[in-house]
């Protein structure tokens, strides 16, 4: 039975020698023009050599399969199909219910303490684009104003931003409640910019936070 047509694509058989982050930027350099909105590719020994792509719409998930299929990839031809759900992931599934139902529980108890503050997201998110148009482009982010109260580490932030295509790595200053999160190139650091969900960032990073260019 054919698989419905979705956003997420499914690949396999990806050389499992290769390093993870060579594998993402591969896959991110070969679907550019099909603007990827994150790509997992699986970290443990069971699911190694499979990635998971979803695209912003089912045309250029369905063009990303036609161009990967049969596609030598490092010295290995690829196969790809649409995934079988959207929210495929490679977590074991009772952990993302655990962890989705935390994070849940958490924004419920910060959009309580912040119903006097109702300005508060709209100024932040207004800032925010200002910071993005204002600073020249970069290879490094900066997210700024990490919420202390949050338990959020290098791993936390190194998990989140390992789905955006061409992400090298998160250098968290806790001190300073800031993060630099580098990518290969400024392609791959605006395609990030431009796609992130900053409802979703907030949830995890806290209500303040700002995502923009760091400065050169």
């Amino acid at each position: 039975m054919a698989v419905e047509p979705k956003q997420t694509i499914y690949i396999n058989n990806i050389n499992e020698k290769v390093s993870i982050n060579k594998v993402r930027s591969a896959l991110g350099i070969l679907l550019q023009k099909f603007t990827p909105i994150s790509i997992s590719v699986a970290k443990t020994i069971k699911l190694k050599g499979q990635a998971f792509v979803t695209f912003p719409s089912i045309d250029n998930a369905s063009k990303a399969i036609e161009t990967l299929n049969n596609q030598e990839v490092f010295n290995q031809r690829i196969n790809a199909t649409f995934a079988e759900s959207n929210s495929d992931t490679l977590l074991n599934k009772d952990d993302l219910k655990q962890i989705r139902r935390k994070r849940q529980d958490e924004y419920k108890i910060k959009k309580q303490s912040t119903k006097t503050k109702s300005s508060k997201p709209a100024t932040t998110k207004s800032k925010t684009k200002k910071t993005k148009q204002t600073l020249p482009p970069n290879r490094t982010l900066l997210l700024q104003n990490i919420s202390s109260s949050l338990p959020v580490s290098k791993e936390s932030l190194n998990e989140y931003f390992q789905s955006f295509a061409g992400f090298e790595v998160a250098r968290y200053l806790g001190v300073r409640n800031l993060s630099f999160v580098d990518f290969e190139n400024e392609d791959f650091a605006k395609a990030c910019l431009q796609s992130v969900d900053e409802n979703d960032m907030k949830e995890k990073f806290g209500d303040d936070i700002q995502l923009s260019y760091a400065k050169k």
